[in-house]
């Protein structure tokens, strides 16, 4: 777990050190987003999904930032209802297609996740790597303000947990992700 939180450090230090280096061109955002999910996890179903999004644009075409999402339902699994959770953050990478399709782009995302499953033994608490790519398209209203639509497609790893002494084996499942979204630019 140490070596997940220094590695995410190193990747936001080297991120903010590109960043600098753009200077003038640059041009940062932060946001939010808000939409679907639809998870291909065992015994769950469509959920709503919501999360930030900060980042800068470098050399007019590429892109660097940082998300984080999360979705949280609780699901019926024979019956019973219980609590199917993911919280995912990382780094991304993009490239907006400037002059040719202004506001359009497409990128990929690494990171981590936070994966909570009650089961009748318990909670099950997993993090395991998440990747993806995505897609999008940016409106602006104003110079300093847009509206967008976003989708994406990501991947949560295997990844192995322990409940009331029993290994329990996560399995690696992909899911969609439809979202709406505001960013504040400067």
């Amino acid at each position: 777990m140490k070596g997940r939180w220094l590695a995410s450090f190193a990747l936001g230090g080297f991120f903010l050190l590109v960043g600098t280096s753009a200077e003038a061109q640059a041009q940062a955002y932060v946001g939010g987003l808000g939409g679907g999910s639809v998870p291909r996890a065992e015994a769950s179903s469509n959920r709503p999904i919501y999360g930030l999004l900060a980042g800068a644009r470098l050399h007019h075409e590429w892109g660097v930032g940082a998300f984080f999402k999360s979705s949280n339902k609780r699901e019926s699994v024979e019956g019973v209802d219980r609590k199917f959770a993911y919280d995912m953050y990382g780094f991304e990478g993009s490239f907006h297609f400037d002059n040719v399709a202004d506001g359009a782009f497409v990128g990929a995302r690494l990171g981590f996740a936070e994966v909570s499953r009650e089961l009748a033994a318990g909670q099950l608490r997993l993090t395991p790597l998440v990747w993806g790519v995505f897609f999008g398209y940016d409106h602006f209203l104003k110079e300093f303000f847009s509206l967008g639509a976003e989708g994406g497609f990501m991947v949560m790893g295997a990844e192995k947990g322990s409940l009331a002494g029993v290994t329990i084996e996560e399995k690696r499942w992909a899911m969609l992700n439809f979202n709406l979204s505001v960013k504040f630019w400067f």
